[in-house]
């Protein structure tokens, strides 16, 4: 009983692509040593938006690993432990652990939407999790749950300004994070 351009899916469905990413080895620093592309975990996925990460790895590191090159736009899960089912917009051109889950879509309508979608299915997901010392999430789980499908952009398109003024009050808070840092430590000088 939906209405008239509603019809029921799965997150497979909806999404252009779904890929995890990978760990290039610690051991070799090479994959390590240059800041050519940003690499994000997922205890760095927290309900937010990803406009930059702590941890950078080398093209080598890209080249002789599972990782890959994330676009911006696309909706990321972490699948492993304490935030396992946290979700984050991804607002900068990224590789990721295998931790996460990336959720490639057809635009951002469909980004706002999935985004906002997870968000509220968000405890329902995190229930989905097995395993023994560690709860954990499969990419595939995560391609098994039921979404809305909703063919009119117009429709998908409200959330859109949600998101960009969420993409904008987090860039604020850097700013801001960053001025305080600076203020206090001239103040202790």
């Amino acid at each position: 009983n939906l209405p008239t351009g509603w019809r029921m899916g799965t997150i497979a469905d909806f999404c252009k692509d779904m890929k995890s990413g990978g760990t290039p080895s610690r051991t070799n620093n090479l994959y390590w040593d240059k800041k050519e592309y940003r690499w994000l975990k997922s205890g760095e996925v927290h309900n937010n938006i990803i406009v930059n990460v702590e941890e950078y790895i080398s093209k080598d590191g890209l080249d002789n690993s599972s990782a890959r090159l994330i676009p911006v736009g696309t909706v990321t899960m972490a699948m492993y432990g304490a935030t396992a089912a946290q979700v984050a917009y991804i607002d900068c051109e990224t590789t990721t652990n295998q931790a996460c889950c990336n959720m490639i879509c057809r635009s951002k309508e469909d980004a706002a939407y999935l985004f906002f979608h997870l968000l509220s299915n968000q405890e329902n997901i995190k229930k989905l999790a097995n395993g023994g010392a560690q709860e954990n999430l499969s990419q595939e789980l995560i391609a098994q749950q039921p979404i809305l499908l909703l063919d009119d952009n117009e429709k998908k398109g409200m959330f859109v300004p949600i998101l960009d003024n969420l993409i904008v009050k987090y860039k604020e808070n850097i700013k801001l994070t960053e001025l305080q840092s600076l203020l206090l430590a001239k103040m202790g000088q």
